[in-house]
């Protein structure tokens, strides 16, 4: 009985050591991985997020838009990912963690699998600097259109002055001309003047009446 049950014991384990061979995870090198990610790293484009050309003056948004994207590139960089991150597992895996992780996957299926991950963390990384760039670009968007706003006023005002300059002048000459007809009507009214005290103070002048005989 024994022997039955000892006998059915090494038929078993016979049966399931090809199973369990066959379930083993692949192997996996992790220096040709990590090169197959460098690879894929090195195709990824510097500019990410773009920035919008018109705001090019505005410093503060430009210069949150070019960290965002340096941000994004070393965060996504095999060489340097931040500790947690998937790229960053990936590297501290061992061969037989490897396997696991890629099952069937061919090698570059794998490291397309692990990119794509990194790019949605490395994504959610920077997203905190790239909604300050929104908020930098809408106030400088809102600002241009302030200057616009006041550039379009300054113009108006411009536009006036020659007009403005014009009337005065005439006014002037105007005016010239009024003063010296003041000028002109005070010399008269002096003169008038002297002669009014000259003729009438004193009694009016009379004519002598002949004495009757």
């Amino acid at each position: 009985m024994k022997k039955t049950k000892l006998v059915s014991l090494i038929a078993g384990m016979l049966v399931l050591s090809p199973l369990a061979a066959l379930a083993a995870p692949p192997m996996v090198d992790p220096g040709a991985a990590k090169n197959f990610l460098r690879q894929r790293h090195a195709l990824q484009p510097k500019i990410v997020f773009q920035h919008d050309a018109s705001l090019a003056s505005c410093s503060a948004y430009v210069q949150l838009i070019t960290k965002a994207n340096n941000d994004f590139r070393a965060c996504t960089n095999p060489d340097t990912p931040p500790p947690g991150s998937p790229v960053a597992r990936f590297n501290a895996y061992t061969n037989m963690q490897l396997g696991q992780y890629c099952g069937n996957l061919t090698m570059q299926q794998c490291v397309d699998r692990v990119n794509g991950e990194q790019q949605q963390y490395c994504h959610q990384a920077v997203m905190p600097i790239r909604q300050q760039a929104e908020k930098a670009k809408k106030e400088c968007s809102e600002a241009r259109v302030e200057c616009t706003q006041a550039k379009h006023k300054l113009t108006a005002l411009e536009q006036k002055m020659p007009a403005l300059d014009a009337r005065k002048k005439q006014l002037e000459a105007e005016l010239a001309k009024v003063n010296a007809e003041i000028n002109t009507t005070n010399q008269a009214l002096t003169a008038a003047r002297q002669e009014v005290q000259r003729q009438c103070v004193g009694g009016l002048p009379t004519k002598p009446h002949p004495m009757p005989r």
